[in-house]
């Protein structure tokens, strides 16, 4: 898997869609989507929301609006996407994605 590139402070908006069995997953029914980044770094969007994370634009991606998070530059090989429906209100781990977090190119932080 190839990693996405997120700076911080600017708009790197990244979109994915959820696959289940090849077939694209339709986010409608989803009340929650988090990326978990370490023990320490989570975050968190509700269905509704279009920041940070948007599945509520187009039901059938999740766009990551991050760059505004507080998000320590790094790689990180493994973000967990974590998916909250009625059938799973604990959390159901989706699978792992690859980000790659820099500083904002033009301040360095």
């Amino acid at each position: 898997m190839s990693s996405r590139t997120v700076y911080l402070g600017r708009d790197s908006n990244i979109t994915y869609q959820l696959l289940d069995s090849g077939i694209v997953k339709d986010l409608s029914n989803l009340s929650q989507i988090d990326l978990v980044f370490s023990s320490a770094v989570r975050v968190t969007a509700q269905s509704g929301a279009v920041t940070p994370i948007d599945f509520t634009t187009n039901t059938d991606r999740m766009v990551l609006k991050i760059g505004g998070q507080s998000i320590g530059a790094g790689s990180y090989p493994n973000v967990k996407v974590m998916v909250y429906d009625g059938d799973n209100p604990d959390g159901l781990v989706w699978g792992t994605i690859s980000l790659e977090v820099k500083a904002n190119p033009y301040t360095g932080s």
